[in-house]
């Protein structure tokens, strides 16, 4: 008898397990029950149709969504959110001897099984802890796979994934040396305590919120977790200062400490308002330089990684604001957001000194809309699913980012969503169809705006592209020509038998050109559209043969003519590559780059056509660093300043609070670095890279003043117009790689500084006007105010 009732109760244990990991496996979100739930927590469903919630006899067996509430629960649909529940102890020790890591941060995150939408995925669920002494620590278990992040100074960040079945979690942290260094005031020199340093991993900037310290009395700091070679950008922030974001590169040798110096910076005090004058409570507030952009609405990581640049604050009952310590001098705006009203920003607040209090109201408007429709032309109507690009040009300072286009499916209308409040220009693409003109359009406070981006069919050329055998050559075919002041680049690809087929071609004379790396490059002059081109025979390629040395034979490469074309990819199996130089019998500058070297530079290369010559295995330079300082026409130190190269070797910087900046991998010989304030004053410092260049001063020069009124030809100011600005070079052309683009104020006058030299002046295409008369040719003068009327019809 006592073994039958074993075997009952064997029997019993066995089908109740059997029932249970049943209901588990199909529904792999939701934890046991008795995991989840403490005593005080009851769970209820809510009966379909009904409002009433009701008692639960049997949740597990349920079809219809749980939600937990108690001590330690969130409010959740557990079919589809993960949940937190009891705590599960973490022990964190260093992976060579096995002691306990205290102060090691540990942020654990969740990771969302791949089945799921994005819909069904709720705002990132993330729990900290701090170890203790023993290295000890707790954290939530939860229903779905965690993410642990694991870091403590003197060790690798970790980055194991743990299940949620686990009953403790080990985690063991490898040494690494740790980046010490000290923050000090610019003027003095004396230690800064209690400033905030953070690292900012420049190729995984969403960690860099878990490596950030707290500086002592001494003003020193210590940086764990963080890889030799590992590229890195260092902010410092404390009140009072201005904040200043470093770059550094660990090397093996940490012995020497990174010094960061804070100068002294200004305050900003104001209101934020809305449109009626109302105080708005709640409202974020940012302080930006000139040049950048406005933080983004949705949370993202860039956010995260640029709070350094743009100090924030929250509006207080009365509206107003204070931001101390906005990095001097500097010109900048202040720009405010508010979740239920809107967006808006200040005006430019210039170049101010340390220590001086600024007061900044700034007024918050409704946000607008724009919706888009690609419109034929001469029919008038609406053409579907041809609209496959656009983008919204906004004018924040004299940096001007695009705003997202979105447009569903083939639907025949696109929207621009929260619009700032003022003057816009919309870029469209269509496929088959000539490049739009650009388009301006003006939206005010809670508008919707609907615009028509007028189009023309273009014409379709045919052809074949060939070499001097008759054999097909698969390469890249493009027309260029101007059509109504807009550049048409209709291109193609031809294919195994050389044949192409261009679209969206207009009816004008233009330039047509084949071009294939490795293969050759022609262009034909004078071709008038006319249906099928025929056979377009492409010669012998013009250029070189080299072989990469071994080490750099499974690197991405880069390479091309300076000034003319660019393009990239692997060497074939024995290290070749093949550069066309395109031209004959013309100068030419062909460079070579592989990431984290100097380029190799040839310059002044003549070939001959048909010519390709082999240069067998090359050799990369060393690097050479050049560094040096940007200061004013009056000899101060320029601050947040960009220095590159014009040439563009892939490498740029910012100065610090000193002026200072340093390259690091150019190549040797001549170079021009390109230097830009925020301003938009550009200066161009002609230099000859040798090793160890470390005093290269560069001068910005005092700049000068344009204020120019627009009027219409019966002498009517025009109001927000986009204009086009160029300096002109020695042959009067224009040079538009330093084009900037300014609008017009309320009254028709627009107002900017500009580097003395001689500028033209034209509306913008989007306008669709032109200047009456020969095109102004402006001369500007350090520290003098030019003033002029431009008449346009």
């Amino acid at each position: 008898m006592r073994s039958v009732r074993v075997v009952i109760g064997v029997l019993l244990v066995v089908t109740t397990f059997i029932a249970w990991w049943g209901r588990r496996a199909e529904t792999p979100l939701r934890p046991p029950i008795e995991d989840v739930i403490e005593p005080e927590a009851q769970p209820t469903r809510r009966p379909a149709g009904g409002d009433e919630e009701v008692p639960d006899d049997d949740p597990a067996d349920s079809d219809e969504q749980i939600s937990f509430e108690g001590p330690g629960y969130w409010d959740q649909e557990v079919e589809a959110t993960p949940v937190w529940s009891g705590p599960v102890p973490v022990r964190v020790v260093a992976d060579d001897s096995g002691a306990p890591v205290a102060g090691a941060e540990i942020l654990a995150r969740i990771k969302y099984p791949d089945h799921l939408d994005e819909d069904e995925k709720a705002a990132p669920l993330t729990q900290r802890a701090v170890t203790d002494a023993e290295g000890r620590a707790e954290i939530p278990r939860c229903s779905a796979t965690v993410v642990w992040g694991v870091h403590a100074a003197g060790f690798r960040t970790a980055w194991p994934e743990v299940e949620y079945r686990v009953s403790s979690v080990e985690v063991r942290l490898d040494a690494v040396p740790a980046v010490r260094g000290i923050v000090l005031d610019a003027a003095t020199r004396a230690p800064i305590a209690d400033a905030r340093v953070r690292a900012m991993w420049v190729d995984e900037p969403w960690s860099a919120a878990d490596i950030e310290r707290v500086t002592g009395a001494d003003g020193r700091f210590v940086l764990g977790g963080i890889d030799e070679g590992q590229p890195l950008e260092i902010a410092a922030v404390r009140d009072g200062f201005g904040t200043v974001v470093v770059e550094h590169t660990p090397t093996s040798d940490r012995s020497v400490d990174l010094e960061i110096l804070l100068g002294k910076g200004v305050d900003v005090v104001g209101t934020v308002r809305d449109a009626a004058g109302n105080a708005l409570v709640g409202a974020d507030v940012f302080v930006a330089p000139v040049g950048a952009t406005p933080p983004t609405r949705t949370p993202r990581h860039d956010a995260e990684r640029t709070m350094f640049r743009r100090t924030r604050t929250i509006a207080d009952g009365t509206g107003s604001y204070a931001i101390r310590g906005v990095a001097a001098p500097a010109s900048f705006f202040v720009y405010a957001r508010h979740e239920d009203v809107g967006e808006g920003r200040s005006g430019l607040v210039a170049a101010p000194d340390s220590g001086v209090r600024h007061s900044v109201d700034v007024t918050v408007a409704v946000l607008g809309k724009i919706v888009v429709t690609l419109a034929d032309a001469e029919e008038k109507t609406a053409i579907p699913g041809h609209l496959w690009r656009a983008s919204l040009d906004i004018d924040w300072g004299h940096h001007r980012p695009d705003q997202e286009f979105d447009q569903e499916g083939e639907e025949v209308r696109g929207w621009f969503r929260d619009v700032v409040p003022g003057i816009h220009v919309i870029y469209a693409d269509a496929s088959r169809y000539l490049e739009p003109a650009p388009v301006s359009v003006e939206v005010e406070a809670g508008q919707t705006v609907a615009v028509d981006v007028p189009v023309e069919i273009g014409g379709v050329v045919t052809g074949r592209v060939i070499d001097e055998t008759g054999h097909p050559l698969s390469v890249y075919v493009t027309f260029d020509a101007t059509y109504k002041g807009v550049e048409q680049y209709p291109n193609a690809r031809s294919g195994d038998d050389g044949r192409f087929v261009l679209r969206g071609i207009p009816p004008v004379v233009g330039t047509l050109r084949a071009f294939q790396n490795g293969v050759g490059e022609k262009e034909w002059a004078g071709v008038t559209p006319q249906g099928d081109l025929g056979d377009l025979v492409i010669g012998k390629p013009t250029g070189l043969v080299l072989t990469l040395p071994a080490e750099a034979r499974a690197s991405d490469v880069s390479f091309g003519v300076l000034g003319r074309f660019s393009a990239g990819g692997r060497p074939d199996e024995d290290g070749r590559i093949t550069i066309d130089v395109g031209r004959p019998n013309q100068a030419a500058t062909v460079f070579v780059r592989v990431d984290g070297r100097p380029p190799l530079v040839i310059r002044d290369l003549v070939l001959g056509e048909g010519e390709l010559r082999d240069l067998g295995e090359i050799s990369f330079p060393e690097p050479h660093p050049v560094a040096g300082r940007v200061l004013s026409a009056d000899d101060g130190p320029v601050e947040y300043a960009l220095v590159r190269t014009v040439e563009w070797w892939g490498e740029e910087t910012r100065t610090d609070a000193l002026g200072r900046f340093r390259l690091e991998v150019l190549p040797p010989g001549r170079s021009v670095l390109w230097v830009e304030h925020e301003t938009g004053v550009v200066s161009f410092h002609p230099i000859d890279v040798v090793a160890d260049m470390d005093s290269v001063d560069v001068h910005l020069p005092a700049p000068g003043t344009l204020r120019c009124t627009l009027v219409d030809d019966e002498g009517v100011a025009l109001a927000s117009a986009p204009v086009n600005l160029f300096p002109l070079l020695d042959t009067d052309a224009p040079d538009w790689s330093r084009r900037r683009i300014v609008r017009t104020d309320g009254r028709g006058v627009l107002e900017c500084q500009l580097t003395p030299g001689v500028y033209g002046l034209e509306p913008h295409a989007s306008t669709g006007r032109e200047v009456v008369g020969d095109p102004p040719s402006i001369e500007i003068d350090a520290r003098n105010t030019t003033e002029i009327t431009v008449e346009i019809d």
